[in-house]
């Protein structure tokens, strides 16, 4: 926060010709925000069921999940009907109030950490915007299916100009779809007991046909889609905190392929992923017909005919 400190002072004044109310102005503050994904921007109810924190505290794929997050509304005292308007038209009396009573009743729901420090831009009048949904935003944007990915990446940097609200929203849009798409893909794996734990790690398929599976052939998509299953797992497998975790879905070139990506465990925070080196041993071992074109190296493509293989040899070198 303190080597960003400068750049956001840089930012703020060169808006300061600029009137507060002018949709031109923007104002970079450090604020305390919720882990709430796109809450400004959808319903507080929705976005509690759709962000991960909170739907893998409460284990919203049960009933019994569903039924707390109903007791904390009540203990709020947000009335369910003001939970499902959309933010911005919630009343006043609610809206201004809700990030203090989620703080309150936090503990007594285990969400100690559901507050957070972070950046939070103003664009005149118009609604503010946290890191965190301008980078889902941007995700969103740049991994968009129905566009090429030069047109995709020019729209992904279009949204950061404050000038093109427009394609900004669109991006929040998108990446509502892409966290809805995900928490469905997520309740079905577990309750078709689709994850499988073979000792020194943790993985899954999404397999051909399965609900949304041809979105999940971008990288950055199905490595939230890895961390979110990964965090919904272990919130019932508690012991397994300290294995990495590894998904794999069909590319959509149609020539046979899948996408293979690798998650630290959730005891690791550091953030170093040794896949990258685990991923070219295993699959040189078998000689497998893979590719590692991706910038991040926990990320690999593979023939769907040696994936499993691959595994095998994968779980051969880690148990060395």
């Amino acid at each position: 926060m303190h080597t960003l400190q400068p750049h956001v002072l840089r930012l703020n004044k060169s808006n300061d010709d600029a009137p507060p109310s002018s949709i031109n102005s923007m104002r970079i503050v450090f604020d305390t925000e919720m882990r709430l994904f796109q809450y400004r921007f959808w319903t507080i109810y929705d976005s509690l069921c759709n962000s991960e924190y909170t739907a893998c505290r409460f284990k919203l794929w049960t009933n019994k999940g569903h039924t707390r997050l109903l007791e904390l509304l009540a203990d709020m005292g947000l009335p369910l009907v003001q939970s499902k308007q959309k933010f911005a038209s919630m009343e006043v009396q609610y809206r201004e109030k809700v990030k203090e009573w989620i703080d309150h009743t936090s503990k007594k729901y285990s969400l100690d950490d559901i507050m957070y420090n972070t950046f939070v831009a103003q664009y005149g009048y118009k609604s503010k915007m946290c890191a965190a949904d301008m980078m889902m935003c941007c995700s969103a944007l740049i991994e968009r299916q129905d566009v090429s990915h030069s047109e995709s990446f020019l729209e992904a940097l279009e949204a950061l100009s404050k000038n093109n609200l427009q394609r900004l929203h669109l991006g929040v849009e998108l990446s509502k779809q892409q966290q809805m798409a995900i928490v469905a893909q997520v309740k079905n794996f577990i309750d078709l007991h689709q994850v499988v734990c073979t000792g020194p790690f943790i993985y899954a398929y999404v397999e051909e046909g399965m609900l949304h599976s041809k979105g999940f052939s971008k990288p950055m998509l199905l490595c939230k889609l890895a961390r979110f299953l990964r965090e919904a797992w272990l919130s019932m497998n508690k012991r397994a905190r300290g294995l990495p975790f590894i998904l794999s879905a069909p590319l959509e070139d149609s020539q046979g392929n899948c996408i293979v990506v690798g998650v630290p465990p959730h005891s690791d925070d550091t953030r170093k992923s040794e896949f990258a080196r685990a991923f070219l041993h295993a699959s040189d071992r078998i000689q497998a017909r893979a590719s590692f074109d991706h910038f991040d190296g926990s990320v690999m493509t593979i023939s769907t005919e040696d994936r499993g293989r691959f595994f095998d040899a994968l779980t051969a070198l880690s148990a060395v």
